[in-house]
């Protein structure tokens, strides 16, 4: 993610998001990184101002903790 324009910082209920606007006009773009309440990253989904109602781009992550070993 490039070029960022602007970032917001959204708290909710199990966590936060930060959405991040970027790119230029050919390669604009808005992302969404979703966040646990630990911080830890959980999702990211990247739409493209070319399709913008389809997800361009979808992660999904896991982590294993300390406290889970």
């Amino acid at each position: 993610l490039v070029n960022i324009k602007t970032a917001k910082l959204i708290v909710l209920k199990n966590g936060f998001q930060v959405t991040i606007n970027g790119g230029e006009s050919a390669t604009h773009y808005i992302a969404y990184l979703n966040f646990d309440n630990d911080g830890f990253l959980i999702s990211r989904k990247v739409y493209s101002s070319t399709f913008s109602d389809e997800v361009w781009e979808e992660t999904k992550y896991s982590f294993i903790r300390r406290n889970d070993m």
